[in-house]
C-alpha cells in the first residue's frame, strides 16, 4: 500500500508488520548513497469492550477496559460523559463503590504511543439494594379464591420468587409473584419468602398467611 515518489514515501498500509528495504539516492553529479531502512506498520486502534456490566449500591465493583492494535501502550480516559457516583477510571479499570442508583452513559478515550486514539460510548448501570416491600399478607377464607401478590424494590426490576422456608396453607400456591389457590382449612402459617433478582441479589422476609 506505499509507494516512493521523488524523496517522499506515501499511501495507505493495508497489512500490519515490518517491511525491511534499502533506500538509494543519486545526485546529479554521480554520486550514491544507500542505507537500510524499515518501516512497522501497526494494526488500528480500536475499543474491544462492548459493554459493561451492572453494579449494585454500597457494593465494590470494578471492570477492566479492552483495546486492541496500536502499539499496545493503552492510555484511558473519559472523553465525556461521567462515571456513576463513587466510581473512577484508573489506568484500564473502573471501580469503586457506587453511591446512586442510576444509568450513566459516557464515552472512553484510548490513545497508544503511536499516536492513535479511539473513542467508544459505554454505559453503566447501578441498580439499587434488593429488598422485600412487602410488609405483611391479606387473610384467606376457607372455600374461597384467594390472591395477592408480592412486591420487591432495588435490583434489576426482574425477580423470582420462592418460599425458602415454611409452608403455605392447604390449596395455596406461589405462582411467579403471586400466591394464589382456595384455601381448605383454617390456619395461620408462617413463611419466608425470598425474591433474586437478575443481578443476582437476594432478600428474604418472615411473612404469615391466616386462613
Amino acid at each position: 500500500g506505499l509507494t516512493l515518489v521523488g524523496s517522499t514515501i506515501s499511501g495507505t498500509p493495508t497489512s500490519t508488520g515490518t517491511s525491511e528495504f534499502t533506500v538509494k539516492a543519486t545526485s546529479g553529479d554521480g554520486q550514491t548513497a544507500t542505507r537500510p531502512l524499515s518501516i512497522k506498520v501497526l494494526p488500528g486502534l480500536s475499543v474491544t469492550t462492548a459493554s459493561l456490566p451492572a453494579g449494585i449500591v454500597d457494593t465494590t465493583y470494578a471492570t477492566t477496559l479492552t483495546a486492541t492494535g496500536g502499539d499496545s501502550t493503552f492510555v484511558w480516559s473519559i472523553a465525556s460523559g461521567t462515571l456513576p457516583d463513587g466510581l473512577t477510571l484508573s489506568a484500564d479499570t473502573i471501580s469503586g463503590t457506587p453511591t446512586t442508583a442510576a444509568t450513566s452513559t459516557f464515552t472512553v478515550q484510548v490513545a497508544t504511543g503511536d499516536g492513535q486514539t479511539a473513542t467508544k460510548e459505554l454505559s453503566i448501570a447501578i441498580h439499587g439494594t434488593l429488598s422485600i416491600a412487602t410488609t405483611s399478607l391479606s387473610d384467606g377464607v376457607v372455600g374461597s379464591v384467594y390472591k395477592d401478590t408480592l412486591t420487591a424494590t432495588g435490583g434489576d426490576g426482574t425477580y423470582t420468587w420462592s418460599v425458602s422456608a415454611g409452608t403455605l396453607p392447604a390449596g395455596l400456591t406461589l405462582n411467579a409473584d403471586t400466591i394464589t389457590g382456595t384455601p381448605t382449612a383454617t390456619d395461620t402459617s408462617t413463611i419466608t419468602l425470598q425474591a433474586t433478582s437478575g443481578d443476582a441479589q437476594s432478600a428474604s422476609k418472615e411473612l404469615s398467611l391466616t386462613v
